[in-house]
């Protein structure tokens, strides 16, 4: 799952970068998945 997670949020990222009204929270997608990436990875 992690690697799932890991594989395809980037293009998740730019989905939501792409689209107007939601531009503004890329910034906030990004920080969350990558902090959750980060602490399953040092969990397993």
């Amino acid at each position: 799952m992690i690697t799932e997670t890991d594989k395809y949020y980037p293009e998740l990222l730019q989905v939501v970068k792409d689209t107007p009204e939601y531009n503004s929270a890329a910034w906030l997608l990004k920080y969350q998945i990558e902090s959750m990436i980060d602490i399953y990875k040092r969990l397993m």
